[in-house]
């Protein structure tokens, strides 16, 4: 039901119009008390809010086109419909020009008046229908990026990036093109409070965030991640006042609530290594104790625990025939490494296999250099890499490679099947692209049948299987580099889906690209 408000100098014609409607749109209409001049209907409008008018142009004090234009630069969604005595073109060019609905001259019929009022009640409901199929579809947009935002925030956490909910989040949000800010929020030890609190203080803290920027947010146990997204401006401009500002506005207001933040904050972070930004948010908060805003820090992290160079002094002893000697070499090196001291054994292990694993590639690339000849693999690299779960296992790891790759050392597999060795020949320098099985055995001259038989028989392995390995060690070596970001290197290998690439690392590996290239930073 429409509200509707009578304005006309004459009280008869305001008492006619208003039975009119009562008696032909009373389930419709709903009648506002009628009013004599233009100040009294700005009043009435103001305070009833009717949806339609019926206003006369000639009113004393101020007339209804006066009246007409004041209502409409208060962008009032009133329709109007002008009942007037005054027939001339002018008059009605201006109504229409103001947003009149409708211009009748009196005296007319009540038919036309009823027509009038009705034609509008219908403008009225597709508009209100327009507004709730747009507050539907808006809630429904803001439900999915919410959705999205968590899921891909999350993903980040389990170091699968969900390139899916990224797109979404593009659509939505597109300053997110730019990179952002990760920040972590830690309520000061020590004060206990209930999880439903927590919540609270997450969904005030989220709002308040998203009142200075884009914000994407997460509770994880004790922790508040926020991801800030202020857009190009702040990026090419002074980042660090940019974020100190911001939390000190936050710190002050929660200091009113006696409650205090620890808060870690990354570095700039881009889609290509947005998962290192929640490492840097976290680490920041290592050893941290008392409130205060942490920023995290290339001399935090647990780089390499060892600035190796790349083994060309071992590559020469190989070619020398000095294997033993290579070995002793690099028994050395990574037994003499200087350990910080706030890393864990488990850290230790981890960032040592990374540099292990490096250290061979980096060796058969050597050896591949010094002697013109390309080096084959001829063990197992990431399956055996898999098993090791002591340093001791590393060193024998290694050891066990550079065997392998030396050209005279008695212990290696030199009755190795030729067609394979053609095989990974043919896939070292063709993995980029994309190789069929087919096109493989061709170029060793089999078919692919007897080709995967050999494979099954004498590696236990699948062409699949030699394909990822082949390609992951190339990826092992551009992260070692640093040069390219993960989607090229990704892109670079032949795994141009980047979420793809993450989980082919993972399950190829054991180890995380996160953990990559932190560690080789």
């Amino acid at each position: 039901m429409y509200r509707i408000i009578v304005a006309d100098d004459e009280m008869i014609e305001c008492i006619v119009l208003e039975h009119i409607i009562q008696n032909n749109l009373k389930n419709q209409i709903e009648l506002v008390s009628s009013v004599q001049d233009g100040v009294s209907l700005l009043k009435a409008v103001e305070e009833q809010k009717p949806d339609i008018a019926i206003v006369d142009i000639n009113m004393p004090g101020l007339n209804g086109l006066d009246a007409i234009e004041i209502l409409k630069m208060k962008n009032l969604n009133l329709k109007i419909i002008i009942h007037t005595a005054y027939s001339e073109f002018s008059y009605a060019q201006k109504a229409l020009q103001l947003g009149a609905s409708d211009y009748l001259v009196k005296p007319n019929l009540k038919e036309e008046i009823i027509e009038s009022i009705k034609k509008i009640c219908c403008t009225l409901d597709d508009e209100r229908q327009m507004r709730e199929a747009h507050a539907k579809n808006k809630a429904a947009a803001q439900s999915l990026y919410e959705l999205s935002a968590d899921k891909w925030l999350m993903s980040l956490f389990l170091e699968h990036p969900d390139t899916e909910c990224y797109e979404i989040l593009r659509r939505y949000c597109p300053t997110i093109t730019y990179g952002g800010i990760f920040t972590s929020w830690k309520i000061k030890e020590g004060e206990s409070l209930p999880e439903q609190t927590l919540r609270d203080i997450y969904s005030s803290l989220k709002e308040k965030l998203r009142s200075f920027c884009d914000t994407i947010c997460l509770m994880y146990k004790d922790l508040f991640y926020c991801f800030l997204i202020p857009g190009e401006k702040i990026k090419n401009g002074n980042v660090h006042d940019w974020i100190l500002a911001l939390i000190d506005c936050l710190y002050r207001e929660w200091e009113k609530s006696s409650i205090f933040f620890l808060v870690g904050v990354s570095l700039w972070k881009e889609e290509d290594n947005f998962i290192s930004g929640i490492y840097e948010a976290r680490l920041a908060l290592q050893h941290r104790d008392q409130p205060g805003v942490f920023f995290f820090q290339f001399k935090d992290t647990p780089k390499e625990i060892s600035s190796f160079q790349r083994p060309l002094k071992e590559a020469r002893l190989l070619l020398d025939g000095k294997t033993e000697e290579c070995i002793r070499q690099m028994r050395e090196s990574f037994s003499s490494l200087a350990l910080p001291a706030h890393l864990s054994a488990e850290e230790i292990l981890l960032s040592s296999k990374i540099r292990g694993a490096v250290y061979l590639l980096q060796l058969r690339e050597e050896l591949t250099a010094i002697s013109r000849e390309t080096i084959r693999k001829t063990f197992e690299f990431w399956k055996d890499f898999q098993l090791i779960e002591t340093f001791d296992d590393l060193l024998s790891w290694i050891e066990v490679g550079i065997q392998s790759l030396s050209p005279f050392d008695s212990q290696k597999n030199v009755s190795e099947n030729p067609y394979i060795a053609n095989a990974c020949s043919y896939i070292m320098e063709n993995y980029t692209r994309d190789l069929p099985l087919e096109e493989v055995s061709d170029a060793i001259g089999i078919s692919s049948f007897y080709f995967s038989r050999l494979l099954k028989h004498e590696k236990h392995t699948t062409f699949v299987e030699m394909l990822t390995d082949i390609r992951i060690q190339k990826a092992m070596l551009l992260l070692s580099e640093d040069q390219k970001s993960i989607r090229e290197i990704g892109a670079v290998i032949g795994y141009p889906n980047q979420s793809y690439f993450y989980k082919v690392f993972k399950k190829t590996t054991g180890l995380s690209l996160g953990d990559v290239r932190k560690y080789l930073a």
